[in-house]
């Protein structure tokens, strides 16, 4: 059995081979809107983490090149260990015409004026924000020198250094004029640069922004104001693989809770869509495709009463694909080191399995043996599951459920049509040989699959 996630396979001359969810049309919608609008766009691909943003766009870019479509994938999370993603994004830009232009004359040519440009403006990222932070909207206007005459100009006014300030602030207006027409030449020879990517391609110059809901908050935001204020020009459109609720809180967390968060994102976005997720129909869906093919990975396709049963609970609780595939890794160890003929009880197993992903606190109550099974219900409204395979698996399931969480008093309750004796002889041996109560049985399952924690 595998423990790792499966890899995506995605060929070079057939990138949708492995299309699991059948997003090849999107992908094609989305070439004909970025290649068909004259204007430089910032376009949002919304979905939670975990739902194949990454894949998605792999595949497309596979599908861009075999085109003859040359664009940039640029990982904000990998990048935001610097302080301003103006030099990093640059570089790419740079990269990209280097790498993939280099017999165009006209695309040399314009790159190094574009990279001349670049130097300039980013030298005063370097200078001035590390000191300011990384929203120094005056983009170096102001030098080193004169920072720290502002910051002593409390003292120097008990001297009357009037003179000190106003020469101070006299050099910010002249610095600023300066700058201004910098980032408008800086802007120009962007443009200048997309153009001639576009007129080479037959496409936009694209640069795919993935990760921006993992990486600094401070640094994501940057990056949106960059690109609004510096790079957002003709010829030239942006595509951002994103959570957008993450984003938000992004935007709170720098700028405080009172803000309205989506409209401040919209000032950046100039097009929103979510990635297409197929989870109407009852069997053929999202979920029952990407379980099917996890359970073959994993080889535990074979052990009975799994996938038809764990499905419900992935499309009930909404799991996103990274969340399914944890728990089948929990479960495909559990199963690994299971010793031949153990007591195992699979529906409880696969719940317990579920609730350590979505609930785990909640796991760690039954851990504990300190939950009933009414708090359960409450919880995690396990009675309300659409259970897709047959009404008698709920019954059953339920039952299990019941009796080995309720008190002793609400066990003497039950009376044997509601299963009291079945379960009884169930669990009568193993509970005499092991020599536990029934309300052990649960802790000792959720022991079990904690016994191996995968890490990553």
């Amino acid at each position: 059995m595998k423990i790792h996630p499966p890899i995506l396979d995605i060929p070079p001359n057939n990138p949708y081979v492995n299309d699991l969810f059948g997003r090849k049309a999107f992908a094609e919608s989305l070439l004909l809107l970025i290649k068909n609008v004259d204007d430089g766009i910032v376009l949002c691909i919304d979905a939670p983490w975990g739902d194949g943003k990454t894949s998605f766009a792999q595949m497309w870019i596979a599908d861009l090149q075999q085109r003859g479509i040359k664009c940039i994938y640029y990982d904000a999370y990998e990048h935001d260990y610097c302080d301003d993603p103006f030099i990093s994004f640059s570089a790419e830009i740079i990269s990209l015409a280097e790498t993939n232009f280099s017999g165009n004359k006209e695309v040399q040519k314009l790159k190094e004026d574009f990279k001349s440009k670049a130097k300039r403006i980013g030298s005063k990222f370097i200078t001035v924000g590390a000191r300011i932070g990384a929203k120094a909207l005056t983009l170096g206007v102001i030098e080193n020198s004169d920072i720290d005459a502002l910051k002593n100009i409390k003292e120097d006014l008990a001297k009357d250094a009037s003179e000190v300030s106003s020469a101070v602030v006299g050099r910010i207006f002249d610095n600023y004029t300066a700058t201004k027409n910098q980032v408008d030449e800086f802007k120009e020879k962007l443009s200048n640069l997309g153009q001639a990517v576009k007129t080479s391609q037959g496409f936009p110059l694209l640069i795919i922004i993935d990760e921006l809901d993992r990486c600094r908050p401070d640094f994501a935001l940057a990056l949106l104001e960059r690109i609004k204020h510096l790079y957002m020009t003709d010829c030239m459109s942006f595509i951002l693989l994103v959570n957008m609720k993450q984003l938000e809180n992004y935007v709170k967390t720098i700028y405080g809770n009172s803000i309205d968060a989506r409209n401040y994102l919209h000032k950046f976005i100039t097009l929103s869509t979510i990635l297409p997720k197929n989870k109407s129909n009852q069997y053929d869906n999202d979920y029952t495709k990407y379980l099917h093919r996890l359970m073959i990975y994993h080889e535990i396709d074979k052990i009975p009463n799994i996938e038809h049963f764990i499905v419900d609970f992935f499309k009930d609780y909404q799991f996103s694909l990274r969340e399914m595939e944890q728990c089948i890794t929990i479960l495909t160890v559990y199963y690994t080191q299971l010793p031949k003929n153990s007591f195992h009880v699979t529906h409880i197993i696969c719940f317990l399995a579920v609730l350590r992903i979505r609930f785990p606190q909640i796991f760690s109550a039954l851990e504990t043996g300190m939950l009933s099974y009414k708090e359960l219900s409450d919880k995690t409204n396990v009675e309300k599951i659409t259970y897709s395979d047959k009404e008698s698996t709920k019954f059953y399931f339920l039952g299990l459920l019941k009796y080995l969480l309720l008190t002793d008093e609400e066990y003497k309750t039950l009376d044997e049509d509601e299963g009291r004796r079945g379960y009884d002889q169930m669990f009568g041996n193993v509970l005499f040989l092991r020599g536990i109560s029934r309300k052990e049985i649960i802790p000792l399952f959720c022991s079990e699959l904690l016994k191996f924690r995968k890490e990553n």
